[in-house]
């Protein structure tokens, strides 16, 4: 909403809003707030319920403005409920309400015999143990009979709600409600959870039952207000009414109403929509079976289409019994003449009587069902054909006859096994295992057709090169078989070779021998071949670091060649109120942000560590000054501001810049049009005109025929001294001034007021500001007013000469770039010899330092040891200070950048805030200026510096 900054702003349901909210809401642009809601029906819910009763936290500004007086209007036509519900709340909860024409002609609620209905009981009700919750038992049961009472009358679900005062008995009717369908899923929902809803039938359950005279929600008029409103048709109420009636006084004001019409009841009359005659009243769930499907007991006995009747009992729903399913056998037959054996509302199937016919392919006589064709039979009887091998075909009558598959005494000439009858003994392959033996007495295991390979089985075999025992094939070359077994010779040294047997022996013994000692005394397990001397100890030790922290090692290794990792706690030296934590081995650099406030005024995102207090970050956040056009700048705030993209506001009576900020105005070349009976302008338009403003009164008359409150040659002011002389007084201020309108914004001004905004702002040495002429009220650019014609072109020109000012200054960027470029490189150069030269230095000094590179790298924070041993020359001195001049300055970009001045003679140059005086560049001797940089005061600004020499060459300063 700060964004959009909204005019006018509506809130609808006003009375359920908290006031910190809607105060929250409302910006400063804000000139019209609307509140919609109603006071009467439920108020905000804080979160905190002691804070709301003791601070009147769950009063809406709402509720406390109308309480108040606060003038408001009220609507008094309601569209929802039928007279008779609408009853309930009037006049005990609204003084006047008004029942509009279509809410007379409701349909009566189905199956009952009233439309409003309070069910009175005496069963008491439970405390849910969870929640401490309420519920009552007997309602919830009841309700849940009451909507499928009403389902079987015709109803939906979407159009019953079941309303309740507690969450409790919210989820009891919903636990009951778990054999629903789908679509007969009835919405149960608190009070709270529903204003603004509505419904055909509602059903409130009021749980409250109790000897303690207790009624909790109940007694609260909101809620009372928003359940009894809530139904459009039918409403019907179960609770304890002699329990309300008694504690509370609305509840006694709204059951007097209902007394006068006979709308309390100790059960629901219900009735027969069939048989009128037929009533009960159901003053439990268990009455309800009186009307198991909505109606009555007697039976249904509609005719059905098929000519039975129904078998159910009366229901109103399905009149025309069109999902009815009727359950009678089915009394068709099939063209036969057998009858179907279905269920009449399913739909016949193809008959599956067996009858005896005969099959046309073979002329047998099959039993077949009544519905299938004889010739898609598989005949079922015995083949008994002959096959060519003269055996016996075993098949069924209608499959096709297969190769014969008995075995036969056909022996194969090779092998001599038998194969079966259909087969040729030439071209079958014998698929029996071999059975025969190889040369070395194996058995050999492949099918009795295959060729018999070389003998695959595992023996063991000894090696004759060493004699050791081998599992190998039977088939494999001993002599080729390399020994897998150790090799079991004695080294030198006495130990075993630890190789195979068919691999050479290793020249070193690597057997691990224990208790060998390193000249640090330290024990440990080594090769053989190794000797203490030749290695380091690797035994972990503890050792004390340079920092006084304990660090694990390895006996032989140095401490200091792992930075320490022990976190530590130092207070920052720039800025006493930072203390940090951080690893004792790696950057000391404080990590907190720099609290260091720029000269814009922002606060500096960089690092306390890095910034150092002195070199800080360009700033990234949005610039937002107002450029000179008066568009405000959308680039950041530590970088130029970008040229303006937005429409330009320069204009006359004749046309109006279409083009960006950034480009030159064109000249309109049209004559001038101010003009009146006693001066006129004879210049062009886009000349300052030269002639006097006619102070004359205009001698028109308005549309309301009253004089003009304008000057001549002026166009007039739509305000009227006579007819809005209210308003003619608040803008003169009680004065008897003449009026000016301003273009294009409209906005009306007093002469004088304007005489005073539109006057130069004098320097000393005549000098003035530059500054568009603009609105005092929206601070828009004034393109039109005759009045002020010379100062407005004159403006016109001024800028499109600051524009091309701009344009010539861009060609020397590329310049300054290149000379910046090779200034930073030259002192990267510098800064790298000057370092290497002191890191050579003090190695000389120092040869002993184990370190080198980690001094180097730390000589830039220690030029206090670092002047000790060597002494830098004023020139180097010089450099380093002025890279610090220029980085704080090209970083910190000022908060207020320098005007444009323009002096008598019509110069414009852009003022040097460092100067206490302000001197022309063009017509001065004294003194001479150099355009050099663009600053964020206009849309493509600029900003001249002096040089003693009047040379006009850029010093540091300028970048």
């Amino acid at each position: 909403m700060s964004q959009l900054k909204p005019r006018i702003t509506i809130i609808e349901e006003a009375a359920e809003v908290l006031e910190a909210h809607i105060s929250t809401l409302l910006s400063v642009q804000c000139e019209h707030l609307i509140l919609i809601g109603d006071h009467q029906q439920l108020r905000p819910n804080p979160a905190v319920y002691r804070l709301a009763k003791k601070y009147n936290l769950d009063v809406s500004l709402f509720e406390r403005m109308v309480k108040n007086g606060m003038c408001c209007s009220q609507l008094d036509m309601q569209h929802r409920m039928r007279p008779e519900i609408a009853h309930l709340i009037t006049p005990h909860i609204y003084k006047k309400l008004y029942n509009h024409p279509s809410v007379f002609g409701r349909d009566n609620i189905l199956g009952m015999s009233g439309n409003v209905l309070f069910i009175d009981h005496q069963e008491m009700e439970s405390t849910v143990e969870d929640t401490m919750s309420k519920s009552n038992e007997h309602e919830a049961l009841f309700i849940i009979r009451l909507i499928r009472y009403f389902l079987c009358q015709g109803y939906k679900a979407s159009q019953i709600t079941v309303l309740t005062m507690y969450v409790g008995q919210m989820f009891l009717i919903q636990n009951k409600m778990a054999d629903f369908a789908k679509d007969d899923m009835v919405r149960v929902t608190p009070v709270d959870n529903f204003q603004g809803e509505e419904n055909d039938i509602i059903i409130l359950s009021c749980v409250r039952s109790n000897a303690d005279d207790k009624i909790g929600f109940l007694n609260v008029s909101n809620r009372v207000c928003v359940a009894l409103s809530r139904a459009r048709k039918g409403f019907y109420c179960i609770g304890n009414i002699t329990l309300l009636r008694k504690v509370s006084p609305l509840w006694e004001k709204i059951c007097c109403e209902l007394d006068k019409d006979g709308n309390v009841v100790d059960g629901i009359p219900c009735i027969c929509q069939y048989h009128p005659d037929t009533k009960f009243v159901a003053r439990s769930s268990i009455d309800f079976d009186k009307a198991p499907l909505g109606g009555c007991t007697l039976p249904c006995s509609f005719r059905l289409k098929c000519g039975h009747t129904c078998q159910l009992k009366c229901h109103p729903y399905d009149k025309e019994h069109i999902e009815y399913e009727c359950i009678k056998p089915c009394t068709k037959s099939c063209p036969s003449g057998h009858a179907c054996a279905s269920l009449c509302y399913i739909k016949c199937p193809p008959c599956k009587k067996l009858v005896a016919k005969t099959i046309p392919d073979c002329g047998h006589e099959q039993m077949v069902s009544c519905c299938l064709d004889p010739g898609n039979f598989t005949c079922q009887v015995i083949c008994k054909r002959e096959k060519p091998c003269g055996h016996i075909c075993t098949k069924a009558c209608g499959e096709k006859c297969l190769p014969c598959t008995q075995l036969v005494k056909k022996t194969l000439p090779d092998c001599g096994h038998m194969v079966p009858c259909h087969l040729d003994p030439k071209e079958f392959s014998c698929q029996y295992p071999c059975q025969r033996r190889n040369p070395c007495g194996h058995v050999c295991t492949k099918a009795c057709w295959e060729e018999c390979l070389p003998c695959c089985h595992p023996v063991i075999k000894s090696l004759p090169n060493c004699a050791h025992k081998q599992k190998i094939l039977c088939s494999d070359e001993i002599e080729r078989v390399k020994c897998t077994s150790p090799c079991g010779k004695k080294n030198p040294c006495g130990h075993s070779c630890p190789a195979l047997c068919s691999e050479p022996c290793p020249d070193k013994c690597n057997t691990l021998v224990p208790n060998r000692r390193w000249s640090c005394g330290h024990q440990v397990s080594l090769p053989c071949w190794q000797e203490p001397e030749n290695t380091s100890c690797s035994v972990e030790v503890v050792k004390t670091r340079s920092c006084g922290h304990l660090t694990n090692v390895q006996c032989a290794d140095n401490p200091e060649t792992k930075p320490c990792q022990f976190t530590i706690t130092l207070q920052c030296s720039l800025v006493g109120s930072h203390s940090y934590s951080i690893i004792c081995g790696g950057d000391r650099k404080c990590p907190l942000s720099c609290e260091h406030v720029l000269q814009c005024g922002h606060g500096c995102s960089g690092k306390c560590g890095d910034c150092q207090k002195d070199v800080h970050p360009a700033c990234s956040r949005r610039c937002n000054q107002n450029l000179l056009c008066g568009h405000p700048c959308h680039g950041k705030c530590g970088k130029p501001c970008p040229p303006c993209s937005i429409k330009c506001q320069v204009g006359c009576s004749h046309t109006s810049c279409n083009e960006s900020c950034e480009t030159l105005c064109l000249s309109c070349r049209k004559p001038c049009e101010w003009n009146c009976q006693h001066l006129r302008c004879d210049l062009s338009c886009w000349e300052p005109c030269k002639r006097l403003p006619c102070n004359n009164p205009c001698p028109k008359y308005l549309t309301c025929g009253h004089h003009c409150s304008g000057f001549c040659g002026e166009e007039c002011p739509p305000v009227c001294k006579i007819c809005h002389s209210s308003h003619y007084q608040q803008i003169t201020q009680g004065k008897n001034e003449m009026l000016i309108i301003l273009k294009p914004c409209r906005h009306v001004f007093a002469v004088s007021q304007l005489d005073a905004h539109f006057k130069p702002k004098e320097l000393p040495g005549g000098h003035q500001h530059f500054q568009i002429p603009s609105c005092p009220t929206c601070r828009r650019a004034v393109q039109v007013c005759n009045r002020y014609n010379t100062i407005i072109k004159q403006t016109a020109l001024d800028l499109n000469r600051i524009k091309m000012m701009a344009t010539l200054n861009e060609r020397r960027f590329p310049f300054i770039s290149c000379l910046e470029a090779d200034r930073h490189a030259e002192l990267e150069t510098l800064i790298d010899d000057y370092l290497t030269e002191r890191a050579d230095h003090l190695g000389k000094i120092r040869p002993d330092y184990p370190d080198m590179k980690s001094l180097r790298a730390n000589l830039c924070s220690l030029d206090e040891q670092i002047a000790r041993f060597y002494v830098i020359s004023a020139g180097q001195v010089d450099i380093r200070k002025e890279v610090l001049k220029q980085i704080r300055r090209g970083n910190d970009v000022p908060k207020k950048s320098s005007p444009w001045i323009k002096c008598r003679d019509g110069h414009i140059w852009l003022s040097n805030p460092d100067l206490l005086f302000h001197q022309c560049p063009d017509c001065s001797n004294v003194q001479t200026y150099s355009l050099h940089r663009i600053l964020s005061d206009s849309n493509r600004g600029f900003a001249y510096s002096d040089t003693e020499d009047g040379t006009g060459d850029s010093s540091e300063e300028d970048y």
